[in-house]
């Protein structure tokens, strides 16, 4: 390091040399002109000091304020630990550095929601200037957002490094959060533990937090799967008890249908389900299982389960109904699964299940009515609405004279069945 001193011959100059220098050298320039012809003489000093002044910041990315917390070091080239401290709001000073050595800063923590920076070597010049180090913190802040955009408040989020351990963990909410203990070009997995209520719980994402000195931003979308209880025209069934099963057969949700389509909890993106009707809707047909898998993109995702009819009705041979006639369904086990009296609509069968076979049975016939014979049905697969008609012939009996047809009363005539069991006495009348 040199300084130089300027005079005008004649002119009174230092006359010993300034701190830490030593006079190496005194010149005569030629003669220039300044006003008048003067000479003017030159005395250049040599440093004698070996160290120099070190001013070190630690800012944000802004650069425009101290950062406080930060946990400081500087090491030397044999990994000596020169200084250590935690940074304010003012830059740190540090005097005695070796000129010519080259040394470490190194930020061993981050203040809260930073991350933390990577090391930056700088070399000590000869120069009696101060000599500014900058390390600047970045933010990694983490969304957790809808298909929307929207954020997804009550997330319970973490983050690992690449050996699998537990940097963060927060609960997301209505703000981005900023993830604690990164390290600049670090790479590390985005995982969701439990999802809030009513969305499916994202894939694991994978980041890197880069170099550059910008705040990063990483966001997880929480996509929905909502179910919809319908009839056969797409209309939404009140009452029906649903259940979701893994594939380990174990029921993850549960509700009774309403009004609207329900956001189905506890799914998982890219794994496959099954959609359980539990207890029916009242006069509706039981669905059959289903399975679906839920897709990972980033869309909402429809699954609706449709609920058919079975209507029986009772009628004569002329198409009218009758009203009166005790009717039963009985399963393939002989059990009671319906039991109603005939009227004048038709009447929604309950308990039925799609794909299973019924019979049907008149247990009691309305008077003048013949009983019918047990039917046989099976409720199909295809969702349409079955109808199923059981028909009762009426029962006509005249005592009439051989000779010339005129109808006889005062007899008493049996109607028995083919193993002669009595179904019926007649006192027969004249009409």
């Amino acid at each position: 390091m040199y300084q130089t001193t300027w005079g005008k011959v004649g002119e009174k100059l230092l006359k010993k040399a300034p701190k830490n220098t030593q006079m190496f050298e005194k010149t005569f320039p030629q003669f220039l002109l300044i006003n008048q012809l003067k000479p003017l003489i030159s005395l250049n000093y040599k440093s004698l000091s070996t160290h120099s002044l070190i001013e070190i910041s630690k800012t944000d990315i802004t650069g425009e304020k101290e950062l406080e917390g930060a946990k400081l070091t500087i090491i030397d080239s044999e990994g000596n630990v020169i200084d250590s401290w935690t940074s304010t709001n003012d830059s740190h000073k540090i005097e005695g550095l070796t000129v010519g050595k080259t040394y470490t800063l190194k930020e061993e923590i981050a203040p809260k929601g930073y991350v933390r920076a990577s090391e930056i070597q700088f070399k000590i010049e000869d120069t009696s200037e101060v000599q500014k180090v900058v390390m600047i913190d970045k933010i990694v802040d983490m969304t957790k957002s809808d298909i929307a955009g929207d954020e997804v408040e009550g997330a319970k989020m973490q983050v690992f490094d690449r050996e699998g351990k537990l940097v963060d963990e927060w609960i997301s909410e209505k703000e981005a959060h900023k993830i604690e203990n990164l390290v600049e070009v670090e790479k590390y997995t985005l995982h969701e533990e439990t999802a809030p209520e009513g969305y499916v719980l994202a894939t694991d994402i994978e980041f890197e937090v880069t170099f550059e000195k910008e705040t990063q931003h990483e966001n997880m979308t929480d996509k929905v799967v909502e179910m919809s209880k319908v009839d056969i025209g797409g209309e939404e069934i009140e009452g029906a008890t649903i259940q979701v099963k893994d594939k380990d057969n174990k029921v993850i949700d549960e509700w009774v249908s309403g009004k609207e389509p329900h956001k189905i909890s506890n799914l998982k993106e890219g794994e496959t389900y099954t959609l359980h009707e539990e207890i029916t809707a009242k006069g509706y047909v039981k669905a059959t299982d289903t399975t679906f898998t839920v897709s990972l993109d980033k869309e909402t995702q429809h699954e609706k389960m449709i609920d058919k009819i079975v209507e029986i009705t009772k009628e004569n041979v002329d198409g009218e109904l009758i009203e009166g006639a005790k009717m039963q369904v009985f399963d393939n086990e002989g059990n009671l699964v319906d039991e109603w009296i005939s009227g004048k609509e038709a009447h929604r069968v309950e308990n039925l299940v799609e794909g299973a076979s019924y019979t049907l049975h008149e247990e009691t016939v309305p008077e003048g009515y013949v009983k019918a014979k047990d039917e046989k049905f099976e409720v199909t697969l295809d969702k349409d609405n079955q109808k199923i008609v059981m028909i009762d012939k009426m029962l006509s009996v005249t005592k009439t004279d051989l000779t010339d047809g005129t109808e006889l009363e005062g007899a008493e005539l049996t109607v028995t069945d083919e193993d002669e069991n009595c179904s019926v006495t007649i006192d027969v009348k004249q009409k």
